[in-house]
């Protein structure tokens, strides 16, 4: 007869030994795996993503940058607007696509002129001038995407006529040494004028044309009525 002592300690050695089926473990990569037997399943944990309805909308460049950020994860951009943590956020359309505006400051004999087109929705072509007795000194041209971080924080600049703050969105070009900002006013002045700030910088060893910090420009009176005249002549036709 065997010994029931000798036969539980080996039942219960082999028992130890085991992989019990669909044991959870982590491979050297740190994923989990599932063991069935001899067959192991990988299973990647769940990655966070974001989704776009239209990347024609946008210009390549803020595409990049707004992948590449962190925030960008659980993000939806559905057609003008940001969806991100349950909060919608419209994009900047103060000014109209594809529509000329000009914003000009004149501080002394310098005279400043700044020319935009909102070409898509986070894209402004612009063209830049400084003149010192109708002498052209400065010009600046290129493209400026906006900040792909604009729905998380607002911008805030003092108008310098008035003092007050007021919100805008920030539109930047960069290049291997220097970088441009241009900032668009939220809504109008008291008087109903458009308001944009451009900035200048480059690197420590770098000589740049320096623009005044906090220069507010303006779209001029003519302009936002011609402006408000083609609006209301186009809503008249649509109606």
């Amino acid at each position: 007869m065997k010994n029931p002592i000798l036969l539980a300690i080996v039942t219960l050695l082999f028992a130890c030994n085991e992989v019990p089926s669909n044991t959870m473990m982590l491979d050297s990569s740190g994923e989990s795996t599932i063991s069935q037997g001899s067959t192991q399943t990988s299973v990647s944990p769940q990655k966070d993503r974001y989704s776009i309805s239209d990347k024609s909308l946008f210009s390549k460049e803020f595409m990049e940058e707004f992948e590449a950020l962190e925030f960008s994860k659980n993000t939806e951009i559905i057609a003008d607007k940001v969806i991100s943590q349950g909060i919608t956020t419209p994009f900047p359309s103060d000014l109209n696509l594809n529509e000329p505006y000009r914003f000009v400051a004149k501080v002394g004999d310098h005279f400043y002129k700044l020319l935009v087109i909102r070409v898509n929705l986070s894209t402004l072509e612009f063209e830049f001038e400084h003149k010192v007795f109708s002498k052209l000194v400065h010009t600046e041209t290129g493209v400026a995407n906006l900040s792909p971080a604009f729905f998380l924080q607002d911008e805030l600049d003092n108008d310098n006529e008035n003092g007050l703050a007021y919100t805008s969105h920030e539109y930047r070009k960069k290049t291997k040494e220097c970088w441009i900002h241009i900032r668009i006013g939220e809504g109008r002045d008291e008087k109903g004028r458009y308001r944009a700030i451009i900035e200048q910088g480059c690197g420590k060893n770098t000589d740049y044309h320096r623009i005044p910090e906090g220069l507010t420009l303006r779209t001029e009176l003519e302009d936002v009525e011609y402006m408000n005249e083609q609006n209301t002549a186009t809503t008249a036709k649509e109606n």
